[in-house]
């Protein structure tokens, strides 16, 4: 029994040691400094079935424009569908057809990020034999994407574009976030229409006349999508803190047909969460 009393001191000497340099036990809490697209749980929840919009149709100067605005847990967003002549070229008389839809609020700043944008250049040409002279149409459009492996790079510029979300990716507060103010525009663009020049004579000889229009499409990569819905992550800072949170949107015809932006639904960190 001597010898057994030493030797029981010794393991327990060498078990407490062992237990003060165990590993510490992770922290299974969860974690407010992110969120998920789609998901209520630990957020406040806001629906629209429909949203007040101002309508001004201006003959004289030929524009439609809508104008409407919303509230997320008291902070305002205000939604704008702008429909013109193509800025490029125009006549009296000419359809409607150019839009310029976007979000605005200095209360929340939505998520953006930088992208390198490439813009190409490609032409399509048709040539048709008269009796007399030989007429050529050249079809030449600059656009986001290479239409065919011939097509000729212009450039290449850094812009700031709202991040599209889709259901179930998330969201962090490290991400980058802007306001409408630091944006540099009142209205962060959604949808812009593509510019539209109609034939144009460009060269006219007794042999051949050759006829060109263009198409400014070089931006049309970073339009949302029209009928389809999607999310825009949001922080909103005030004396109570940071919250981070969704909307929900669609760009689809109203009554008239003309394409405005409509609010589906929004949700904001609940208050009581951020201090947990």
């Amino acid at each position: 029994m001597k010898k057994t009393l030493p030797f029981l001191l010794v393991i327990l000497m060498v078990g407490l040691i062992i237990s003060c340099h165990k590993e510490p036990q992770p922290n299974n809490e969860p974690t407010f400094d992110s969120i998920t697209f789609g998901d209520y749980e630990g957020m406040d929840v806001f629906t629209f079935d429909s949203i007040e919009w101002e309508y001004i149709d201006n003959e004289d100067m030929a524009f439609i424009l809508y104008e409407g605005g919303f509230d997320v847990n008291g902070k305002s967003v205000g939604l704008r569908t702008l429909l013109s002549h193509s800025p490029g070229f125009c006549m009296p008389g000419d359809p409607l057809n150019y839009y310029t839809i976007g979000i605005y609020s200095d209360d929340l700043a939505f998520h953006f990020q930088t992208v390198s944008n490439d813009v190409f250049y490609h032409a399509d040409s048709t040539a048709i034999q008269t009796d007399s002279v030989t007429l050529v149409y050249i079809d030449g459009i600059s656009s986001c994407t290479q239409i065919s492996e011939s097509d000729q790079f212009e450039r290449s510029y850094q812009i700031n574009v709202l991040v599209q979300h889709n259901k179930n990716e998330t969201l962090d507060k490290n991400d980058s976030y802007k306001n409408s103010l630091s944006w540099g525009s009142f209205y962060i663009p959604l949808f812009n229409s593509n510019e539209e020049y109609p034939y144009v004579t460009v060269l006219d000889t007794t042999d051949i006349i050759v006829y060109q229009s263009y198409i400014y499409a070089a931006e049309e990569c970073l339009c949302f999508p029209l009928d389809e819905p999607f999310f825009l992550g949001f922080k909103s800072s005030d004396e109570n803190g940071e919250r981070l949170g969704w909307l929900k949107l669609i760009i689809e015809p109203n009554v008239n047909g003309h394409y405005i932006p409509k609010p589906l639904e929004a949700a904001i960190q609940k208050e009581q969460n951020l201090n947990q």
